[in-house]
């Protein structure tokens, strides 16, 4: 079908445009004004000496003459397509004509829009048929006679009232209207709750849409909806079965018919700029308009379906705007809205989503003790219990028990805030609003997003990431981690004291409480544990980035993770753990080592206020600022460690391997070990043990009044030592049997015997 020949088609207002539908021949039908058109198309029903007039036109103008020789070129081509939709029940026929005119520019006749909304989601567009109805406000009638339809509605010749149950289940999908006792009672979806649309009940006679039974075996041969603008038909629905309850095949029907109505395709069908939607969403998972079988049906509109309606009739955001808590009943499946049964669905079924209008509104599935999994996102799915899934068959459920709606034009009104879940190991993920998510009992996992967030882990062993914002963790029992892991590394390390929470960069704002475990971010954090009593530290991980580890007093365990990491697990016994990089264990400030510490890395049989600490993967130690015994490990390759006494007389042992050793202040003893050590002690009056033949040893800052401890299998005198001994630059070396000692910036002619004893 072609476009219309407009000479000005820059900004085209809405035109209207009469159907054909109720215009009887020999009328005049004037135009309003120059944007806008009267056809009538319905040239069958002219008959001999009868005609159609046009009133107002200029004589000779030519936007009226390219109109009139467009409908007269296009006249008989609409006249066989209103013949197709009237042999086709289903109403798919019409979509490539909706699809053509609507491309055009969206316009309205008799009532009815035409608009491709190209801007929309692919699978939100592909429920839309290309038609809608014009007024927000439109009626709607439960004919109980023939007579109620126009008499050229052949449809009509097999009508048959509809039951009472099934009237019930029509004005509580539309309307969302208290049901009869007993009957079906979901209208929490329901097509008023859902859109700006105004449906009024218009009795027994004609009106928009007009739902009735039918009779088997006449005219009509099983259920359909027509869609808006379907020439004699649009709005017709007739339904073949009783509605049941929701969950039912038959309500279900309800649903589906009333969606063509209202202007829903089904997602296989496609036309023109309409297209089918993609496989993965072609369910009634998705869609009440799908053809795809499953043995659970959906107990309400679905979340392509609500997205779809509301694209062309708007969002009703007071619908339960306040703060409303949604349950449901893990015996019957009922849906509670703030206490209030919204009655039971059949056998025990839940299957359905939930649009809320606004209000801090929470998902209270508490009751329930499988295990859930909750995500509040817009399209996101709940399953707190895989009993009341709706089974697809061949072994496999839909995700989800309640799904959430689609944003609408972005709009956070209608996100559900909050959550709380039972005594199962559940998974609970916020949105972008402020989110509040309860695990209670179980080992939960936490997800808050966007937002200031409020993470109840309750009872058991929880994760909790709370995302941008400035959140509240409560671990509450157990052993209970907050992780910033997932921190983007463009966002910096963070700062995280469990004592104070004085916490900064990403952690700004956050406030941990019986938390037993910290993870950092791949950036250079600094993280510092709390004292939990009796004994009970807390675990840090600094993950990637140069990292500062602070335990307090309790046995806390530490981990460094890839980087250069700085470890201080405090008083206690402690895990200090570097993993990859060049990691720094240090007593230096740590609580409870006033008294000095011996720490062995070699055998981790440490004392004094390093008493019961295990290192690993430590490169680097460092003392306190008493007299503290370190000795190194021979980390292989030759590659040792860094020892840093600090203040007070320590003792300085290095193992197998390159070691650096640096006495501090005090009068310090320093052994290199095997290996190619350096040998710096620091303030004092130090003595360097060099005993182990073989490589090469350098002493940094040896002077006269300190002493060189050598062994007698390489030296038995000074003379010996005096004979090996010479000026190589600003340094004194003395090689022997391939040992070499050096010392730096030292004289040869300072050298004297009491500088060395032998061992």
């Amino acid at each position: 079908m072609g476009y219309l020949p407009l000479s000005s088609p820059a900004s085209p207002s809405w035109s209207t445009f009469g159907h054909g539908l109720g215009i009887e021949p020999n009328q005049t039908y004037a135009w309003a004004q120059r944007g806008d058109v009267d056809v009538a198309l319905e040239t069958d029903r002219l008959s001999s000496g009868q005609a159609w007039s046009y009133a107002g036109m200029a004589a000779g103008a030519p936007i009226w003459d390219d109109v009139w020789n467009w409908v007269q070129g296009q006249a008989s081509n609409v006249y066989d397509r209103v013949f197709d939709w009237v042999s086709d029940n289903v109403s798919g026929a019409p979509l490539s004509v909706f699809s053509t005119f609507a491309s055009v520019f969206p316009y309205a006749m008799s009532g009815v829009k035409f608009d491709v909304k190209s801007y929309l989601d692919h699978d939100v567009r592909a429920l839309l048929s290309g038609s809608q109805w014009s007024s927000s406000s439109i009626t709607y009638s439960l004919p109980d006679s023939r007579t109620d339809y126009q008499w050229i509605n052949p449809s009509a010749d097999g009508f048959k009232p509809l039951s009472f149950n099934s009237e019930q289940a029509i004005r509580y999908v539309l309307e969302g209207y208290s049901p009869y006792s007993g009957g079906p009672k979901m209208g929490l979806s329901s097509v008023e709750a859902l859109t700006n649309l105004s449906l009024d009940y218009a009795g027994r006679g004609s009106a928009t849409i007009q739902i009735a039974g039918f009779e088997p075996n006449s005219v009509i041969n099983r259920s359909h909806g027509y869609y808006p603008g379907v020439p004699i038909y649009g709005g017709d629905v007739w339904l073949d079965t009783n509605a049941g309850l929701p969950g039912t095949n038959s309500y279900l029907l309800v649903l589906h018919e009333l969606g063509h109505a209202l202007g829903l395709k089904h997602p296989h069908d496609s036309g023109g700029a309409l297209p089918k939607m993609s496989t993965e969403h072609d369910t009634p998972e998705y869609t009440v308009m799908s053809y795809v079988n499953t043995w659970d049906d959906p107990q309400t509109f679905m979340q392509y379906d609500i997205a779809a309606l509301q694209a062309m009739y708007g969002a009703d955001f007071t619908t339960n705007s306040g703060n409303t808590v949604y349950s449901w009943s893990p015996q019957t499946g009922e849906t509670f809205v703030n206490g209030i049964g919204q009655g039971a669905s059949v056998n025990n079924k839940i299957f359905q989503t939930i649009w809320d209008g606004g209000g801090y509104d929470t998902y209270d599935m508490s009751n329930h003790e499988g295990d859930a999994t909750v995500d509040l996102a817009p399209g996101g799915y709940v399953k707190f219990s895989q009993a009341q899934l709706g089974y697809i068959g061949n072994g496999a459920y839909v995700h989800g028990n309640v799904y959430n709606a689609f944003q609408y034009n972005g709009d956070p009104r209608s996100l559900i805030e909050n959550a709380i879940t039972g005594a199962g190991n559940d998974s609970l993920k916020g949105n972008g609003a402020d989110n509040t998510l309860s695990g209670n009992a179980g080992n939960d996992a936490l997800w808050g997003f966007e937002g200031n967030d409020m993470m109840l882990g309750g009872a058991g062993n929880d994760w909790m990431d709370g995302g941008p914002g400035a959140d509240y963790f409560n671990g509450g029992d157990g052993w209970d981690v907050v992780s910033y892991l997932q921190t983007p590394s463009t966002s910096g390390g963070i700062t995280v004291n469990l004592t104070t929470n004085a916490n900064v960069g990403a952690a700004a704002g956050d406030r941990l409480y019986n938390v037993e475990v910290d993870q950092g971010t791949n950036a250079n954090d600094m993280l510092t544990g709390l004292d939990r009593g009796g004994g009970n530290g807390t675990e840090l991980h600094g993950e990637g980035g140069d990292d500062g580890l602070i335990g307090r007093a309790g046995g806390d365990r530490l981990y460094g993770g890839a980087g250069n990491d700085w470890l201080d697990g405090g008083a206690g016994g402690d895990l200090l753990d570097g993993g990859d990089g060049w990691d720094v264990v240090s007593y230096l400030n740590s609580e409870g080592s006033s008294g000095g510490v011996i720490v062995n890395m070699t055998t981790n049989q440490n004392g004094g206020g390093a008493a019961g600490d295990t290192l690993r993967g430590i490169e680097v130690l460092q003392g306190t600022n008493a007299s503290d015994t370190l000795i190194g490990v021979d980390r292989g390759g030759g590659s040792g460690v860094q020892l840093y006494g600090e203040g007070g007389n320590d003792t300085l042992l290095g193992m197998g391997g390159g070691d650096y050793l640096f006495g501090g202040a005090g009068n310090d003893t320093l052994d290199g070990g095997g290996g190619s050590n350096a040998l710096s002690g620091g303030a004092g009056r130090d003595m360097f043990r060099v005993t182990t033949p073989g490589g090469a040893c350098t002493i940094t800052d040896f002077t006269s009044d300190e002493q060189i401890v050598l062994s007698r299998s390489l030296f038995g005198s000074f003379s010996d030592v005096g004979g090996a001994a010479y000026q190589n630059g600003n340094d004194v070396v003395v090689a022997r049997g391939g040992f070499s000692l050096t010392l730096n910036n030292f004289k040869l002619a300072y050298l004297a015997a009491d500088d060395f004893a032998f061992v």
